[in-house]
Order: C-alpha cells, then sequence, then structure tokens
C-alpha cells in the first residue's frame, strides 16, 4: 500500500546532506509512494530554494514557506526575545504547510519543531550528524539539544552519530545513505602528467579539516615535489598558502572521473557522519586518508583507507607519504576500497528505510 511521505527541510541547495534526503525521497517515489518535500524560502539567498541540480521522477513534488525558522525557534527558546508561545507567528506557517501525510520527516535540527507540531502522521527526525557542533553559541547548541528530545522517531546515518543521540533519545535506527554505482565504479582516466594526485573536498568550514589539508602539504614539499592539489565544491575561492587547482559545481560523471584519477583522495574533517567522499572515492578505485569520527562503519585502517588522527598535519603528510612511496600498500588499499564500497547500494537503503516507515504504521 502506497504511503504519502512529506520531507521539511531547511532548503533544497547543493549539500551533501541535501543530495542523501533527495535520494531517499526520489526511490521511495519511484516505488510507488507519493512524496513532498516542504522547504523554507530564503530571499536573500536565491541558491536556499534551488533544487534544479538534482532529477526528481515526476511524483516528487516540492514547495517553498516563506519565512524564517531560525527566527521561529529563537521567538520560542531564547528569553526576552519575543513571544513565549512558539506557535505563533513563524512556526505556523510552516507547519501549516505541511500536507496531511502518514509520514512526516524532519531533515534539520529547526524543522524538528515543526514537524513535532504536524496535525497528521508518523513523526520521524533523519538525522544525518550531531548539529550542535555547528553552532558556536551555547544558546543555539542549548536548542538543537532540545530536538533531540522530542518525541519523533529518531534515524541516525552511522554508529557514530547513534552513540552521540542515545543520550537524549535511547530508541535509535541507523539507516546507512548509498551511493550510485552506475556513476562511482573502476574507470580508467587518462593523466597529462606524472604529479602525485591529491583530491579532497574544498569547503571553508573549518571542521572540514581543509587547514590541516595545507599544513601537511606544506610539510610534503621537500619530500613530492611534484604534488599537485585538486579541490572540488563550490567555494572556489579560498585563500590558501600553497598552490591548487579548484573544480567548481562538479557534475557526478567528472566526479567520479577526478577520483579515478587521484593517487589519494583525502577527508581531513574534524568530524563527520557517515561521510560519502571517502566511499564515493573507493567505489572509483582511489587509495583514501581519512579521519576516524564518522567513518567507522566502512574505514578499516590499512584495509580499504589509512586513517589518521583529526587536526594533525604531520600524521596526515606521513600517511600521504607513506601512499606516495609504497604503491603495494597503496594497491592493496585500492582493491579493499572496492570491495567495502560493493557493500553500500541503495536498494538496500531504501529497503530498510521503507521497512522503518511502515513498521511505525
Amino acid at each position: 500500500m502506497p504511503l504519502h511521505m512529506s520531507y521539511v527541510m531547511m532548503g533544497t541547495r547543493r549539500t551533501g546532506g541535501n543530495r542523501v534526503i533527495f535520494e531517499f525521497a526520489s526511490k521511495l517515489a519511484e516505488r510507488g509512494h507519493v512524496v513532498e518535500i516542504v522547504s523554507v524560502r530564503n530571499r536573500r539567498d536565491p541558491k536556499c530554494q534551488d533544487h534544479t541540480w538534482f532529477k526528481f521522477p515526476k511524483n516528487v513534488s516540492i514547495h517553498y514557506a516563506p519565512f524564517n525558522l531560525l527566527a521561529a525557534a529563537a521567538n520560542r527558546y531564547l528569553p526576552g526575545i519575543g513571544s513565549p508561545k512558539y506557535a505563533i507567528k513563524y512556526a505556523n506557517r510552516l507547519i501549516g504547510e505541511i500536507p496531511p501525510s502518514d509520514i512526516v520527516v524532519a531533515t534539520y535540527c529547526m524543522t524538528a519543531f515543526a514537524v513535532r507540531s504536524a496535525k497528521k502522521g508518523a513523526k520521524v527526525y533523519h538525522a544525518q550528524h550531531f548539529e550542535p557542533l555547528f553552532f558556536k553559541d551555547p544558546n543555539m547548541q542549548k536548542i538543537v539539544e532540545e530536538t533531540y528530545s522530542l518525541p519523533l522517531k529518531k534515524i541516525a546515518n552511522c554508529s557514530w552519530l547513534k552513540s552521540k543521540l542515545v543520550a537524549y533519545d535511547d530508541s535509535i535506527e541507523i539507516i546507512w545513505p548509498g551511493i550510485d554505482h552506475h556513476i562511482f565504479r573502476p574507470i580508467s582516466v587518462s593523466r597529462d602528467d606524472d604529479a602525485f594526485r591529491i583530491v579532497a573536498l574544498g569547503k571553508k568550514t573549518p571542521w572540514k579539516g581543509l587547514r590541516e589539508l595545507f599544513d601537511a602539504a606544506l610539510l610534503l614539499k621537500r619530500e613530492i615535489p611534484q604534488m599537485k592539489l585538486i579541490l572540488y565544491g563550490n567555494e572556489p575561492n579560498i585563500t590558501a598558502p600553497v598552490p591548487y587547482e579548484y573544480v567548481a559545481n562538479i557534475k557526478d560523471e567528472d566526479l567520479a572521473k577526478l577520483y579515478a584519477s587521484a593517487d589519494v583522495v583525502v577527508t581531513p574533517s574534524w568530524y563527520e557522519s557517515f561521510p560519502l567522499p571517502p566511499l564515493e572515492a573507493m567505489a572509483c578505485g582511489a587509495p583514501v586518508v581519512c579521519t576516524p569520527v564518522g567513518t567507522e562503519d566502512y574505514a578499516v585502517d590499512k584495509r580499504n583507507c589509512l586513517i589518521v588522527p583529526p587536526q594533525d598535519p604531520r600524521k596526515l603528510a606521513d600517511a600521504l607519504l607513506t601512499l606516495r612511496n609504497d604503491p603495494s600498500l597503496s594497491n592493496e588499499i585500492r582493491k579493499g576500497g572496492i570491495i567495502t564500497a560493493n557493500n553500500f547500494q541503495w536498494e538496500n537503503s531504501v529497503d530498510q528505510m521503507e521497512r522503518f516507515f511502515k513498521g511505525l504504521l
């Protein structure tokens, strides 16, 4: 029997988290379920309501609610700022946008408040990171932590996140995302140089660890004079102490080729929650270096990657140099990564999500 599902989002710009939500929504719709996406509209940031980068099936509908949900949370939870009733003003407008559904899914901390007040449907919180880490303001951290205690059924995307959330709710379902193996697969790519090619996601957010990668590259200037650092993403103007190339707004097919051309793909984040780039790179046969926080469900040191401590440029540089100087180890890691990545199929993840939703009813 088809279900009616509503996903409530804070924006639809191109991000890793949004991609995962869109993949689940689309694949559930392809199975005959009715799927609607409700997101906020931010007039100051048009990209907030851009979803054209993703190809949805025709039976997924998207509409936007023009208001500031963050202000709604502040209005309710920060003393002295505004009305003590969260339902007044901002929140009611989002709640009113959520159609009557069998399943209503919060996809970010601030959307959890609106989902909690939705008029109908089993209420779910699909968490993809431990979001208090995103905020420096203690008041905002407190607001975010409160969302984890709301009476919503919780989904975590990895074991690390579940270990953080059980302090607020001891009933957490882990559902991993998958990767598209039609795109991310071992492919042959020709190269026009012999440089040691390092590929990484280029984001300015400090906890993504780009500064540590730059510092590691500085340490390697003498050991690896022919080194090429290639970054990709949506933030091309990054100040760096080392030369780099930046590939902006890259399509998945070209990203797969970039992974396949790499001597190593690096994810140097301080913490992640099931990051997809290392797994995508493994699927393409690229050696991977990553940190251990949030990658535990698939990263195994010296089997399918090299694991380094967060915020340690020296250890990161040592790992890169090891792969540069030990082709046998690099090749074994390539093989292990391909085997590992094959275990993460979207169909399996959607099967689990569908069973979870039906179980709530």
